[in-house]
């Protein structure tokens, strides 16, 4: 039987909470296309530009040689330590054949706009590099298989909130978005609220709302390598990383 879901959602017709919701439940499903499709044509190019600057050859921002020649008291150690340490702190984004699919600029030419944005929806989830990293895990501790692959089939994007309402001003609407009380991987939130809502802004295009923002964009707050917590035959607590 056809699934109809999709057209039970008019997103010409639909309100910006609507919209949002309908976004947020296709970005949870990991259907990045039809994600794509709720978002302004403007925000679209934009990520097609960013796409062909990804696609040029990287620049090598810091090098020993540089901070030498901007400090020549400073020692060679030294100038290696800061390097190594901006290199940790800034680590290079995907490559452009790993978000894109495609090897050559020719190639991404070739593609529909909206696909290089869901091309890039799923390269900002965090969940497909979280499985990866939970695999590994297992591999390393198989005593602990079992309780890794429920944390693997709850996983949740760090963005995942709930629509609440909308506030409209000029041809913006901004849709307020609610804490879902939950984390990456489906438990409550061990960090604190920092008590600022989160906005989604849409604007019209083509008589519909669509979003002009980067929702699902933005990959989250993850730094490092994720800790895992699971319990062992005594219940108590391991921390796996």
């Amino acid at each position: 039987m056809e699934d109809n879901t999709k057209n039970h959602f008019d997103p010409e017709t639909a309100t910006p909470v609507a919209v949002v919701a309908e976004a947020v439940a296709r970005l949870l499903a990991e259907d990045y296309s039809g994600a794509a499709e709720l978002y302004h044509s403007d925000l679209v190019r934009g990520c097609v530009e960013r796409a062909w600057m990804s696609a040029q050859p990287r620049v090598h921002l810091l090098t020993v040689e540089d901070l030498l020649r901007q400090d020549p008291a400073m020692p060679r150690e030294v100038a290696e330590y800061e390097v190594k340490r901006a290199a940790n702190r800034f680590p290079p984004p995907p490559s452009f054949p790993e978000i894109h699919g495609v090897e050559s600029e020719e190639e991404l030419a070739a593609l529909e706009p909206r696909e290089v944005l869901a091309r890039q929806l799923w390269a900002a989830d965090l969940r497909l590099r979280f499985r990866a990293h939970l695999d590994q895990l297992a591999a390393t501790h198989p005593r602990y298989r079992d309780q890794l692959a429920e944390q693997k089939a709850a996983l949740r994007p760090l963005w995942y909130t709930l629509p609440l309402g909308s506030v409209e001003s000029g041809d913006r609407t901004y849709v307020v978005l609610g804490d879902s009380g939950e984390w990456l991987v489906g438990r409550k939130k061990s960090m604190p609220d920092d008590g600022l809502a989160d906005l989604v802004v849409l604007r019209r295009d083509g008589g519909g709302w669509r979003i002009s923002s980067s929702l699902g964009l933005g990959g989250g707050f993850a730094v490092g390598t994720p800790h895992v917590a699971v319990k062992d035959e005594d219940g108590k607590t391991v921390v796996l990383s």
